[in-house]
């Protein structure tokens, strides 16, 4: 195993730990947010919220690039920057839709695994919107 795979295989790891922290963050506030009590967190739990979504949304795109790279007869070595760069690039774009379907309803986490699904699905979705013939 080299060094490059290695440091793949950590960084992956750390990533999954601080989006699954993220996510028991979430429910925690959602609970302080449903109690009666006064709350000193009353507008952040939604941005965080978009934040944990734009996340799921984002790891969507990562884990299709994945899919269609491993298919391939790829391995880890062979990721490029561009391959995870583009559905960066038009992430806004799809998280319109996500964030469009929650119009601040109760937190649950049916919100992120949509997001993750149109994240994983980019790709028709542009696929679909390309130039008519004539």
């Amino acid at each position: 195993m080299t060094i490059r795979s290695m440091f793949q295989i950590v960084s992956a790891v750390m990533l999954l730990i601080a989006f699954l922290s993220t996510g028991l963050y979430i429910l925690y506030i959602s609970e302080i947010s449903a109690s009666p009590l006064p709350n000193p967190l009353s507008g952040w739990p939604k941005v965080i919220f978009g934040i944990f979504l734009m996340t799921c949304m984002v790891m969507g795109m990562v884990a299709n690039y994945l899919w269609d790279l491993f298919n391939a007869g790829k391995s880890w070595l062979d990721i490029t920057w561009r391959g995870i760069a583009l559905p960066i690039l038009v992430s806004p774009i799809v998280f319109f839709t996500v964030w469009s379907m929650w119009k601040g309803d109760p937190i649950s986490f049916g919100l992120p695994l949509f997001a993750f699904q149109n994240g994983f699905f980019w790709q028709v979705i542009f696929s679909k919107a390309g130039p008519r013939s004539a």
